[in-house]
């Protein structure tokens, strides 16, 4: 009886937690202050095609609006494009590093990001990793900024994370986001160019609570689902009368 009496606050708060998740809303984000830190010349002269290669860096403000804390233990995050035949295509990571400086003196690591209920950090470091782009994404990409004027709505990217939900539960996420690029020139910026990303959307995939699946797996998977579907509702549009 002693010991089914300190197990049921446990037992109680775990279910409290778990129905919770349920209903769970994604932190906001946005990154920021992004410059150049380093270009493959070498890759975009000897590759087939004139495809790019770079690294940009900048900074992650991320808000968790939800009354739980959320730690991070690992996240892979992929970018897309359409390319200028309208077909989505992977063109890079981006890379979360837990250190630096934070909005909420919120202790961070390097494999671990820890964000309190209802409060927001910031991460000094988030490297962009564009990898052999080819030339039909990143001309579409560039045509699309000057018409738009510096603002290009809608740029997909597909989340996979392992989590805890306050501090204790395990949880394995999946979900697809959209997301606005604003590019604009400023003589205080970075090589002259200030860039800045900002999360509009996002959907849930997956949540498994109690569980870290594997990785790879997870992002993989991931993202050959959201291109495939991608790839049929462009098809589809195409083939309407």
């Amino acid at each position: 009886m002693a010991a089914a009496a300190l197990l049921y606050p446990l037992v109680a708060a775990g279910v409290g937690s778990l129905s919770y998740l349920s209903y769970p809303r994604l932190p906001d984000y946005g990154f920021h202050s992004i410059s150049l830190e380093e270009l493959d010349i070498l890759s975009f002269i000897t590759s087939l095609g004139g495809k790019l290669s770079f690294k940009l860096e900048g900074k992650t403000e991320m808000d968790n609006i939800n009354f739980m804390g959320i730690d991070i233990y690992e996240s892979e995050i992929d970018l897309y494009y359409p390319d200028w035949n309208g077909y989505l295509e992977n063109i890079g990571y981006l890379d979360l590093a837990g250190t630096g400086n934070d909005k909420s003196a919120v202790e961070t690591s390097s494999d671990q990001i820890k964000m309190p209920p209802r409060s927001g950090i910031l991460l000094s470091s988030t490297k962009f990793v564009m990898d052999k782009i080819p030339p039909r994404v990143y001309l579409q990409m560039a045509k699309d900024a000057i018409l738009s004027s510096g603002a290009i709505h809608g740029i997909p990217a597909t989340l996979s994370i392992h989590a805890k939900a306050n501090g204790a539960i395990p949880l394995s996420i999946q979900c697809t986001c959209e997301n606005s690029l604003y590019v604009k020139f400023s003589w205080s910026a970075p090589m002259f160019v200030d860039m800045r990303i900002e999360k509009d959307d996002c959907a849930w995939n997956a949540l498994k609570p109690l569980i870290w699946s594997n990785m790879s797996m997870l992002r993989n998977n991931l993202k050959d689902k959201f291109i495939q579907k991608s790839t049929e509702s462009y098809q589809e549009e195409e083939n309407e009368p």
